[in-house]
């Protein structure tokens, strides 16, 4: 796909998740903004609703900013509150709507594998396997391993 983009002379990519009905497609604001601050990578997005909304935010991991999912962030955690404005301080809700460059997307390779997974425990459908009946869990019952666009951000 990169050889193909470049092969084309595509210097941008927008990307957004397939969930998001209200993305703005190739949004000229959002990527006119990534490119006039000379960014590799961009991420739009949105407060928070409520503490414990299901959403990952943006936020700084060691020294370096990164998408926290909400299921890697405790219900004590995600109350904190900005002593200065009383905003939620993990507020930077993640939309999955995202610029990057088509250089930078390139780079990727580099670092690929240093890249680590989000575990997500999910209620998983199964068979029985005494007698085939079909069971829908109400709990998680397991985990899944993810991983994700913006796990590449710088």
């Amino acid at each position: 796909v990169l050889s193909d983009l470049e092969s084309r002379k595509v210097l941008y990519v927008h990307a957004y998740c397939i969930d998001n009905c209200l993305v703005r497609v190739a949004d000229l604001v959002f990527v006119g903004y990534g490119i006039s601050k000379q960014a590799d990578c961009a991420a739009k997005v949105v407060p928070k609703a409520y503490p414990t909304e299901s959403v990952g935010v943006v936020a700084q991991r060691s020294s370096k900013f990164s998408v926290v999912e909400y299921s890697e962030i405790s219900a004590v955690q995600a109350d904190v509150r900005d002593p200065n404005t009383g905003e939620l301080l993990f507020r930077a809700g993640n939309i999955a709507n995202h610029f990057h460059t088509t250089t930078f997307l390139r780079s990727v390779a580099s670092f690929k594998d240093n890249l680590a997974f989000h575990i997500a425990r999910k209620k998983i459908p199964h068979v029985a396997l005494p007698d085939g009946t079909s069971v829908k869990p109400t709990k998680p019952n397991g985990m899944k391993l993810e991983m994700f666009i913006f796990d590449v951000f710088p």
